[in-house]
């Protein structure tokens, strides 16, 4: 009964391909209020989707750029033991963000490497809800192997990073269930009690 208020509330702006009662059900999971306070965070968020951005078709695009040599893609699946969750592995600790932040724009790396890659995901998961008739989610694990220490690790967890969390809780509720570190070195303890 929700599901259907909500999508009439938000119908002007709601695409075939994301109008699925997941979707739907996620951003009623995910937004406290009443369903009209819950429409307006939805409605933002098709704005964007049908914006220059294309969201709808993101997943579709190669990842070949050349920003792509700095940030691959991890490895994704669908877990073996976990029910209806995708498996996402990131090797962050490879990722030289520093030098990354250098040569492109915060702009280009959420609009060329992050935007897309979570579009990936939710096709993952939408994939997965059309199989089994059943809510998914997604497991993201930062793999933080072979990351080495610099400076500049503290501005960028301050900075760029939280933007790009800030975005997907934002723009993608309750379809990350857990992120997951592993193999985190030694310093990044002393970072993250930095920041907070």
């Amino acid at each position: 009964l929700k599901i259907e208020k909500l999508r009439e509330l938000v119908k002007d702006d709601l695409s075939d391909y994301y109008n699925t009662d997941f979707n739907l059900l996620r951003w009623l999971q995910g937004v406290n209020g009443p369903i009209e306070n819950v429409a307006y965070r939805l409605r933002k968020h098709l704005q964007m989707r049908n914006s220059a951005w294309k969201l709808d078709d993101q997943h579709k695009k190669p990842r070949n750029l050349p920003i792509h040599k700095h940030a691959p893609f991890g490895f994704t699946g669908v877990s073996k033991v976990l029910k209806n969750t995708v498996i996402t592995v990131e090797q962050s600790g490879r990722i030289d963000y520093t030098n990354l932040l250098r040569a492109y724009s915060v702009l280009d790396l959420a609009r060329l490497v992050s935007v897309p890659d979570m579009e990936r995901l939710l096709a993952e998961v939408m994939k997965v809800e059309a199989e089994t008739g059943e809510q998914a989610s997604v497991v993201y694990i930062m793999d933080l192997s072979e990351m080495k220490y610099n400076i500049g690790l503290y501005s960028l967890g301050t900075g760029h990073l939280i933007n790009v969390a800030d975005f997907i809780e934002r723009h993608y509720v309750q379809l990350i269930k857990y992120i997951v570190a592993v193999n985190i070195p030694l310093f990044a303890y002393a970072i993250w009690k930095a920041m907070h």
